[in-house]
């Protein structure tokens, strides 16, 4: 249900100051209970569902400076509709909500031992059905219910719409970005995907997670201090993340094995 904002209603006799002061500031959108939202989303399958108020990326700034020292790599996309990841309101104008969902990761794959190299090792999220379409189906139909009809309007994206969407799922209470720079969830670990769908509908938001200090107490000192930095250039996953991307030959045995999204911790 809806909260409902009172409005002033000026006396006939009111003076065109007071009638001004009574309208001003405007009133703001009523924040729509996001608990029906919650339901429908964990009967999608989704372990997690949060909100977060719309306005600029809240680590904008970090990834444009990320940007410029090219820890992108060879992912030029991500330099791509620059304003649009950083501002979801230049996505969907008069945004109000960002809505973050996690879904767990498949947990009866077949996974191979540490030490075994008689068959290509493939991560655990990249095995199964391509997750992309699994999660646009299950988002379109928690789209639906928000439009209310063709009252509000929504954009939903998994990871490959210009969105932060790390950024959103911390803003939305899913997680806090840990040091490995993915989002850790405290019951599941990191091992999940993120979706987000962005509406012009406001839902009242939830409080943001942050990093517990408690984990920081357990890092070795020279991780425990900073923001996580992921530098694309520099890491082995990105070989195979995209189609025109070949592993190295030779190369280290522990690569050579590794057929396709080589972190095999994902």
């Amino acid at each position: 249900m809806a909260s409902t904002v009172p409005s002033a209603v000026p006396s006939p006799g009111a003076s065109a100051f007071d009638r001004f002061r009574l309208v001003w500031p405007p009133t703001m959108p009523a924040h729509h209970d996001p608990t029906p939202l919650r339901t429908a989303a964990r009967n999608l399958g989704f372990h997690r569902l949060g909100v977060a108020a719309a306005r600029r990326s809240p680590h904008a700034d970090r990834f444009l400076a990320w940007l410029s020292k090219g820890h992108h790599g060879t992912m030029g996309y991500l330099a791509e509709q620059v304003e649009r990841r950083i501002d979801p309101r230049e996505t969907v104008p008069g945004a109000q909500s960002v809505i973050v969902v996690s879904l767990p990761y498949a947990d009866d794959v077949d996974l191979p031992a540490p030490d075994e190299t008689s068959r290509g090792k493939i991560s655990r999220y990249a095995r199964g059905r391509d997750y992309h379409r699994v999660m646009q189906g299950k988002l379109r139909r928690l789209a639906e219910t928000m439009r209310d009809g063709d009252r509000y309007r929504t954009w939903y994206t998994v990871d490959a719409g210009p969105l932060l969407e790390r950024d959103w799922a911390e803003a939305a209470g899913i997680g806090w970005i840990g040091k490995n720079a993915l989002v850790i969830d405290p019951e599941i670990g990191s091992w999940f995907f993120l979706g987000a769908i962005v509406t012009d509908r406001p839902y009242q938001p939830d409080a943001p997670r942050t990093r517990p200090v408690r984990a920081l107490h357990t890092l070795p000192r020279r991780l425990s201090h900073g923001r996580p930095r992921h530098r694309a250039h520099r890491r082995r996953p990105r070989l195979h993340l995209l189609p025109h991307h070949r592993a190295p030959r030779p190369g280290p045995d522990r690569v050579r094995s590794r057929v396709a999204r080589l972190d095999p911790r994902l």
